[in-house]
């Protein structure tokens, strides 16, 4: 399978996730994986499939997958963060989610989940400053609202 092919797979199944057809997207990423067992993306999104199914150990062992492919990438060390948070490892998930910030500072998804983390360790102050931080990036981000 050529990169073109393999781009235009992961956009059908990420399209598919989106939609909620679930086992269909996951059909989609494992094709990709069956001729390239290290594709950053697919590992990433099968991954956060993992991950609304409630299957947290697999979430986090694809995830890390990802990120052992693609260490620079902010979403992966994001969403490695969510996963932490939801399996109530507090203090990995803000290392995650600061690895995130540190690559790109301006991330506001990372921003929500900081302020979450610091939320679940009673830093209110800080948690808000986050938010805050997302909504002054993304004006129309409904999450930090939300969480704010």
């Amino acid at each position: 399978m050529n990169e073109e092919r393999a781009e235009e797979l992961l956009m059908q199944g990420i399209a598919l996730h989106r939609q909620g057809k679930l086992p269909e997207a996951e059909a989609v990423y494992r094709e990709i994986l069956e001729h390239d067992e290290t594709h950053a993306d697919a590992l990433h999104w099968l991954g956060m499939l993992a991950f609304d199914a409630g299957d947290l150990p697999a979430a986090l062992q694809l995830i890390d997958a990802s990120l052992q492919q693609r260490p620079d990438e902010p979403a992966f060390h994001n969403h490695l963060a969510a996963v932490l948070l939801r399996m109530g490892d507090v203090p990995a998930a803000e290392q995650a989610v600061e690895r995130a910030l540190a690559i790109d500072p301006n991330f506001a998804p990372a921003l929500v989940n900081l302020g979450n983390a610091w939320r679940a360790q009673g830093r209110y102050d800080e948690a808000i400053d986050a938010f805050m931080r997302a909504v002054a990036i993304e004006p129309r981000y409904a999450d930090a609202y939300n969480n704010l």
